[in-house]
């Protein structure tokens, strides 16, 4: 996950976040309340170089990021719209429709 450019006034910070399962690439970006999600093409090594790798191609060598693991305990959780991770994120795990699991950052404190 890393930050991107945020407009002025926003209430939230925009994230660009890369997500790898055993089965399938994610690539997320949240902005404001909307978030985007499509599936990018499963890399031949599956590893968190390539993570590294993509995340410099999308958004750049200078930008921050960081890197988490979910477990499945954790994703059970969620579908039951529940997450014991919250408390040490700075936003909200969450998870789409489609069963892909994303951080929404937490909104701007004034």
């Amino acid at each position: 996950m890393s930050p991107t450019n945020t407009k002025p006034g926003a209430k939230r910070p925009n994230t660009y976040q890369l997500w790898l399962t055993e089965k399938a690439l994610w690539q997320i970006r949240t902005i404001e309340e909307k978030v985007e999600i499509e599936e990018l093409p499963y890399p031949k090594v599956a590893d968190v170089s390539e993570l590294d790798r993509l995340m410099r191609e999308k958004v750049g060598f200078a930008a921050g990021q960081g890197t988490m693991t979910v477990s499945s305990e954790e994703i059970r959780r969620l579908k039951a719209g529940l997450s014991s991770r919250d408390g040490s994120l700075n936003g909200r795990l969450s998870m789409s429709v489609e069963g892909v699991v994303f951080v929404m950052p937490n909104p701007y404190q004034l």
